[in-house]
């Protein structure tokens, strides 16, 4: 059936590649993902008390599954490289954090919102990290 309107509700697509052929004795695979949004209205309304919102947006997803467990030193690096990539999202720039085991879980801000970065908020966002523990799927912190 044909959509003659167009949706205020943004439509998200997930492309997930990694190498199919692990080498003999390798420990590590790597994935990318791209997390695609089309459609939907205004980010503005979805964002804090900014009226004028925001001119672009950033969801930082972290790998939280059972494999982070083992050895220790996985999650670690996982907290230290989300704090690196907070610490680059500009000023203005709506963000948010997002654990991903089986299901994605909001880390920081929660309540279904974004933030707004500027040198406090990406503080908060690093303390948020915290929380982060492997197959373990952290609260929503408060909004």
């Amino acid at each position: 059936m044909a959509r003659l309107a167009k949706s205020n509700l943004p439509q998200f697509a997930v492309d997930i590649f990694q190498n199919a052929y692990l080498a003999e004795g390798a420990r590590e695979v790597n994935a990318i993902v791209t997390v695609t949004a089309t459609g939907g209205g205004t980010v503005s309304a979805q964002v804090g008390n900014y009226s004028d919102g925001p001119d672009a947006a950033v969801v930082i997803m972290v790998d939280c599954s059972g494999s982070m467990d083992y050895p220790s030193t996985k999650i670690r690096a996982a907290r230290e490289a989300t704090a690196a990539a907070i610490d680059a999202v500009r000023d203005g720039v709506a963000f948010a954090v997002v654990a991903g085991t089986h299901e994605a879980k909001e880390v920081y801000p929660g309540s279904g919102q974004l933030a707004v970065s500027h040198a406090g908020s990406r503080e908060e966002a690093k303390q948020s990290l915290r929380r982060l523990t492997p197959a373990a799927v952290p609260p929503s912190a408060p909004g």
